[in-house]
């Protein structure tokens, strides 16, 4: 009785036919065409509410072409040498404060790492504090910065120095979380202490990462160390915002020329330096 029941709940069981299949797929395009609507939506509503138009847009490209030939090109190239002073005050601020972001941020990887890490309550509060650095806007944080310590370096430094947390804090973390933990048990099998596995079992598979995102953090600075300058932070922005006020056009475009090429310099030095470090 009990085989011919369950035969005939089998037999029961509708097999799948060609129709399901076919209400299956319509109900399927059905939900795609409701999502697509509401994106598209969205986005008109997006674009209607921020201005933004094709006539508009061409005329903007026009009149900022007239204003690149007409006032800020050629370069004045002859005020290449007041500017080097500035230069180097953005360079500056960006090893100083790559060195700040480095010096947190390693014990905050080391220590969010669930692989490294002393408990996993101690995990938590060092990828939220890395959390917390990321949330917060650069300029934001120099803004906050140039009321505290007024315009100059110092504040657009330490702005570079923190907002970098946020970033290294976290790759270094899942880097760490990402190596081979057979290595880490090798170590730690002979009896080595925490930081002698941190030594050699964690930082030779932790090196090449440590050495990229570094050198990618860096090149960040630099370019954020212009950017920053233009709340207050000092450097080339500083002097570029100037620049700008005093509708000295040619100056400004001689400085954001010296801003790519330092950017593209010390991006192939920096590469250099990591394929000779690895």
């Amino acid at each position: 009785m009990a085989v011919s029941s369950s035969r005939s709940a089998v037999r029961r069981s509708p097999a799948p036919t060609y129709a399901h299949y076919r209400q299956y797929k319509q109900q399927r395009v059905r939900r795609n065409l409701v999502v697509w609507a509401v994106v598209f939506g969205a986005v008109t509503w997006a674009v209607w509410s921020s201005g933004f138009g094709l006539l508009t847009l061409f005329n903007g490209l026009s009149e900022s072409y007239s204003f690149i030939v007409t006032d800020a090109l050629p370069p004045k190239l002859e005020s290449v040498p007041d500017y080097l002073g500035p230069t180097l005050e953005t360079l500056y601020m960006s090893v100083v404060g790559l060195v700040i972001s480095v010096v947190i941020s390693v014990p905050i990887g080391i220590l969010g790492a669930r692989n490294t890490t002393v408990h996993r309550v101690v995990s938590y509060l060092a990828k939220s504090i890395a959390g917390i650095a990321r949330a917060a806007p650069s300029l934001v944080i120099t803004v906050f910065f140039v009321a505290v310590f007024g315009v100059g370096p110092l504040a657009g430094t330490l702005a570079l120095g923190l907002g970098g947390v946020g970033i290294l804090g976290k790759v270094y973390a899942d880097a760490i979380e990402e190596i081979d933990a057979a290595q880490i048990e090798g170590v730690r099998s002979t009896g080595a202490s925490w930081l002698q596995i941190l030594g050699q079992g964690v930082w030779p598979q932790f090196k090449p990462a440590f050495m990229t995102w570094t050198q990618y953090r860096f090149e960040r600075n630099v370019r954020g160390g212009a950017v920053i300058g233009l709340v207050g932070g000092g450097g080339l922005g500083f002097s570029l915002i100037s620049a700008i006020n005093l509708y000295q056009f040619r100056d400004a475009m001689t400085i954001i020329l010296m801003i790519f090429v330092m950017v593209m310099v010390i991006e192939l030095a920096t590469r250099a330096l990591r394929r000779r470090a690895i």
